[in-house]
């Protein structure tokens, strides 16, 4: 499992229920949907009712966004919450848990996000000097802009958590077919996969070819609890996705027709959009690009590139990684994986991208990298002194 994989191992888009849990934590002494009790513990959670899970958001969001009585920072953080779920409601693991409730609910945060409390309250944040307040407030302000349902038939969107995470989740490209995310709709183990792996790589063009596309992962990785697929063909004028696989219980999705010149269409959209990025992980796709267009930078080293990838938890930095030795190798060979962290400082990425791979090329990469994985042993057997991470 990669570091990135670990750090995102434990961490998953929250459920509506979880949702509505959360507006309860911010707004404890408000009505409460089951008559004054507390509400369920995530535990309990499961055992509700279809009918009472849709009950308990509305009711919530409600008592959520009519109290008079808050100040700009509650505000802040009350809208960053209700972005994150009217983004769940449209493209998100919310979608098909509300059933017909789903537009009233995105019209009811549009609404309250647009309104003038709160959006002087954002415009503060984003004049204040803090800049995660100020990325905040023009995350949601882009999103706000941009809300409701997908209303193509096929439509891609590229979903960035709230800039103030958490945890480490994952920007996830969701794949919304008639108004609803297939992998919410299909697939509750995991998030739908980066843009990178799904959008960029060209996996989603389809060709006369049929093959096999990973949308989603579990979790706790593949190899634990399973991913969602599905079969991707180009037929006459037709794009098809069918013979769906997953680790879900239950009947697959049908099979699915799409126009394929409005496919091309929105996918070569989607594959040219990169406005959703902040600048290190424009950094992280240019390195990544570079050292793929131009494998002998690593290669004259004996190095094999590994992943190039930013955390919205770690904003100014991009961090690297790659394997020595290059090539394939039985499980009892000895390699050391290598990671670099890159700090952007405000530099122009482009800039920055050109020089760090210049500098692969003519310094040997693993001089200036971290050892962060392989052994003490493996680094003695390969001739390296063996060096102890300090930033991973």
């Amino acid at each position: 499992m990669s570091v990135a994989d670990e750090r995102s191992a434990l961490d998953h888009p929250m459920s509506l229920f979880e949702h509505a849990r959360r507006l309860h934590r911010l707004t404890p002494h408000g009505p409460l949907p089951d008559g004054g009790q507390p509400l369920p513990d995530s535990g309990d959670s499961a055992n509700l009712a279809d009918a009472d899970r849709e009950r308990t958001l509305p009711t919530v969001l409600r008592e959520f966004i009519g109290n008079p009585d808050l100040s700009p920072q509650d505000l802040h953080e009350r809208a960053a919450v209700l972005t994150m779920i009217a983004e769940d409601l449209c493209t998100g693991p919310a979608a098909p848990a509300v059933g017909d409730l789903r537009g009233g609910l995105i019209d009811q945060i549009d609404n309250v996000l647009t309104s003038t409390p709160w959006t002087d309250a954002l415009n503060r944040s984003a004049c204040d000097g803090d800049p995660v307040g100020a990325r905040r407030a023009a995350w949601i302000s882009s999103r706000t802009a941009r809300s409701g349902v997908p209303a193509e038939r096929f439509a891609v969107r590229v979903v960035v958590p709230d800039p103030k995470p958490a945890g480490s989740p994952q920007v996830e490209a969701r794949i919304v077919i008639d108004g609803m995310p297939i992998v919410a709709a299909a697939f509750d183990k995991g998030p739908a996969e980066e843009p990178e792996r799904l959008i960029y790589s060209g996996r989603l063009r389809a060709t006369a070819e049929p093959k096999e596309v990973r949308l989603a992962e579990a979790y706790c990785t593949e190899g634990c609890c399973g991913g969602l697929y599905v079969t991707i063909v180009r037929e006459g004028s037709d794009v098809v996705w069918k013979d769906w696989r997953s680790s879900m219980p239950g009947d697959p999705p049908p099979a699915v027709r799409f126009d394929a010149t409005q496919y091309d269409r929105e996918l070569a959209r989607a594959e040219q959009d990169h406005s959703w990025e902040w600048p290190a992980r424009t950094l992280a796709r240019l390195v990544a690009d570079g050292l793929r267009a131009d494998p002998a930078v690593l290669g004259r080293w004996d190095c094999a590139p590994g992943w190039c990838t930013a955390w919205l938890k770690e904003f100014d930095i991009a961090r690297l990684t790659f394997d020595y030795p290059a090539g394939p190798r039985s499980f009892d060979e000895p390699f050391i994986q290598f990671g670099r962290v890159i700090e952007i400082s405000g530099r122009d990425p482009e800039l920055l991208a050109a020089e760090l791979i210049a500098s692969m090329r003519d310094t040997d990469p693993k001089s200036v990298a971290e050892m962060i994985g392989g052994s003490k042993d493996a680094a003695e057997k390969l001739g390296l002194a063996y060096r102890e991470p300090s930033r991973w």
